[in-house]
């Protein structure tokens, strides 16, 4: 599997849509995240495993792992809902992942994926937790 991009919106730290786009040239495929810390490199790995598995970090790795929507977000927007995107390319398709939190009902939603062709969405699942 091959990240491809990652679209956050009111995911913890990350307040609003952010958007990465990962190196996918052969010749030059890493992607460097730097930032110092309490910036939100974990969030960005705890974001990808909570989308694709539903995992959240233990309590004692991680600083109130279950507060998953932005404070501004929330207190500035009346934001209530935390999305993550990702898309990758696995064995030559493209899919799409995508998991929300409904806060207001303290609920994660179940996986969505998707495959990707010639600009159209295929379901996969709907049911994956």
């Amino acid at each position: 599997m091959k990240l491809e991009r990652m679209r956050i919106e009111n995911w913890r730290s990350f307040y609003k849509d952010h958007e990465i786009i990962f190196s996918t040239d052969p010749a030059k495929n890493v992607t460097l995240i730097r930032a110092e810390n309490g910036f939100g490199k974990t969030n960005l790995l705890a974001a990808v495993n909570w989308c694709l598995f539903g995992i959240l970090p233990p309590p004692e790795d991680f600083q109130n792992p279950k507060k998953l929507l932005n404070d501004h977000a929330k207190l500035k927007d009346n934001a209530t809902r935390v999305r993550i995107e990702l898309e990758f390319e696995h064995k030559g398709k493209s899919y799409k992942a995508s998991r929300t939190y409904d806060q207001p009902h303290e609920r994660t939603n179940s996986l969505r994926l998707v495959e990707l062709k010639e600009g159209t969405e295929t379901p996969l699942s709907t049911s994956v937790n």
